[in-house]
């Protein structure tokens, strides 16, 4: 792991400026100025038309151009609006409160292990977009989360249940 750091270029310069963290924090002021002026809808789901606009702002705060938000939030809420990430983090906190009771009322580790990648998910959206940008990361998590069985814990009264 410590050779890593050394020999991959992405990480020669992470100790020059930590305010930075590699330009992140200027893509997410850029990202941040572009849903400042279309937080209601977004500026829709093409590339270009983000670029163009994300552009402008990277421009003024010397941030990298061309350069998609690395925060899966920033990307859903400037792309399609702010009913979209809403619906998102609602979707998401559903699932993970879903997945959180199951296990606690079925003692199934399964439900324990989607929450705990759910929760890994969410926690690394915030720095990452990967999830967005590479449809094999994406096909897994709604495999995952299809595959997640049917709540049946008010049907069987909390009882453990067989899986079909």
């Amino acid at each position: 792991m410590l050779t890593m750091m050394f020999v991959n270029p992405r990480t020669k310069n992470f100790g020059s400026n930590l305010n930075s963290i590699n330009g992140r924090t200027e893509i997410w002021k850029a990202s941040i100025g572009v849903i400042k002026d279309n937080w209601l809808l977004g500026v829709g789901l093409d590339g270009e038309t983000w670029a163009k606009k994300y552009n402008i702002y990277a421009e003024s705060i010397n941030a990298r151009k061309d350069t998609p938000p690395h925060n899966m939030f920033l990307e859903i809420w400037g792309k399609s609006g702010i009913f979209a990430v809403l619906f998102f983090v609602l979707f998401l906190i559903s699932c993970l409160y879903k997945n959180t009771k199951m296990f606690i009322q079925t003692g199934d580790y399964y439900f324990l292990l989607v929450t705990a990648f759910l929760s890994f998910a969410a926690i690394f959206a915030f720095v990452e977009n990967m999830f967005l940008m590479d449809i094999r990361i994406l096909a897994i998590i709604w495999m995952v989360l299809g595959l997640n069985p049917e709540d049946k814990s008010d049907k069987y009264q909390g009882k453990y249940y067989e899986r079909i």
